[in-house]
Parts: C-alpha cells; sequence; structure tokens
C-alpha cells in the first residue's frame, strides 16, 4: 500500500492509500518497494516478488521446513503527482533488485544496480516513460525526443494518440512551442484579454494558438 500525503500541515493532512499488490494468504512475498521521482512529476513504484516453498529439513528436528525464496523478477508501476496510477502493473521477470539498490531517475529511466554473490556487478535499466502516440515507436531515432517534449510540456500530439512526426511544423505551431518554453501556461493564456484578439487577419479569435501567436507579436518574436 503506498500513502500519499499532502507535504505542508502533516498533522491535519488526510493520506490517500493506493493498493498495489496483496500477499497475505498466498505462496508469495516481495521486497520492500523504492520510489523513484521522475523528472516529470510522476513517482515509479517498484518492488521484486518471490515464490515461497518450502524444504523439509528433519534433521533440525522433525516437522521443521525452512522457507525457500524464488524470485519471479521486479513490478513496477507509475503514479501521477496526485497518486493516481497511471499505468497498469507491469512485469519484468529478468530484472532484480536487493536491499542495497538505490533506483535513481536519469533522463527519464530508472537506473540501479545489484552487487551479486561472485563479486559483479548488474546495472538495470528501467523506461518508465509512458508513450501515448501509435505513430512513435521504440525504435524511431526520434523516440526519446517525443517522450522528452511531451513530458515537458512543449507538444501535445494532433490528439491524444498521434504525434504526426512527419507533419510541417507551421508558424502557430512554432511559437506555441516558444510560449511553452518560456513558461506560458496554455489555459491561463486563454484566458487572459490581453491574448484573445490577434491584429494578424488570418489568426481567429479562440484558436488554440491565437494567445500565443499574440504574446509572439507583442514580444516581437512573430
Amino acid at each position: 500500500i503506498v500513502l500519499i500525503t499532502e507535504k505542508n500541515g502533516l498533522e491535519d493532512a488526510e493520506s490517500k492509500q493506493m493498493k498495489l499488490a496483496q500477499y497475505v494468504g498466498k505462496n508469495k512475498t516481495c521486497s520492500a518497494p523504492y520510489l523513484v521521482k521522475m523528472d516529470n512529476g510522476n513517482v515509479t513504484v517498484l518492488w521484486e516478488e518471490f515464490d515461497i516453498t518450502y524444504e523439509a529439513m528433519d534433521y533440525v528436528y522433525p516437522g521443521y521446513k525452512r522457507a525457500v525464496y524464488k524470485s519471479c523478477g521486479v513490478k513496477y508501476c507509475v503514479l501521477d503527482s496526485e497518486g493516481n496510477l497511471i499505468t497498469d502493473i507491469i512485469s519484468a521477470p529478468k530484472v532484480r533488485l536487493a536491499a542495497d539498490s538505490q533506483p535513481i531517475c536519469i533522463d527519464g529511466k530508472v537506473i540501479w544496480y545489484v552487487n551479486l554473490s561472485d563479486g559483479q556487478r548488474t546495472v538495470y535499466t528501467l523506461d518508465t516513460r509512458i508513450n501515448p502516440f501509435v505513430d512513435i515507436k521504440t525504435t524511431d531515432p526520434y523516440y526519446d525526443a517525443v517522450l522528452y517534449v511531451k513530458d515537458a510540456g512543449l507538444f501535445r500530439g494532433v490528439s491524444d494518440t498521434e504525434f504526426a512526426p512527419g507533419t510541417t511544423m507551421t508558424r502557430s505551431m512554432f511559437v506555441t512551442v516558444l510560449g511553452r518554453l518560456n513558461g506560458l501556461k496554455d489555459e491561463q493564456m486563454r484566458q487572459d484579454e490581453r491574448w484573445k484578439i490577434s491584429d494578424f487577419k488570418d489568426v481567429k479569435t479562440g484558436e488554440w494558438y491565437t494567445p500565443f501567436v499574440v504574446w509572439g507579436s507583442e514580444s516581437g518574436i512573430v
């Protein structure tokens, strides 16, 4: 169970509980979970799961059984900044954790290492970024760049599921990205009367790009 509580006012704040897995009454258990804050504010939760079998050791005393733990790999999921589950729980059966593992976020990926019994060290990397675009594949040379600008709020795609990587970038797209890069928020721009009407005849009031065109014009950019 993951608890999400407001950072300020801990004494009075209500905790939100997110139940991710249950092992009571099963021949399974898990490691302590690790929480890793990602670059975009999301949190990756990961833990290692184990099957439990019992080995008879009557030579210790009659009826004594020793628990034997076999790793089933790592499971992980991603929560948003409000503690809502935004991915399924994903299994990585060939991945391991350890008590001294310290997962960190680098370039949107979770990275950690495990010290092996023979003195070797294995480094693991999990790409927990969410790709909603059906036209962007992991094999595309621009895959990382697309996810970066999406997570940074600079691009949103032409729909919820399409990025259209081959589409020509228009001046309206360009100035919108520049505005977002300067910290301007879409909703605030649309509500602010200063940015609703453009002097350009081909920029209509109410279009998604109109506030950014007005801002770009007044800033001397376009």
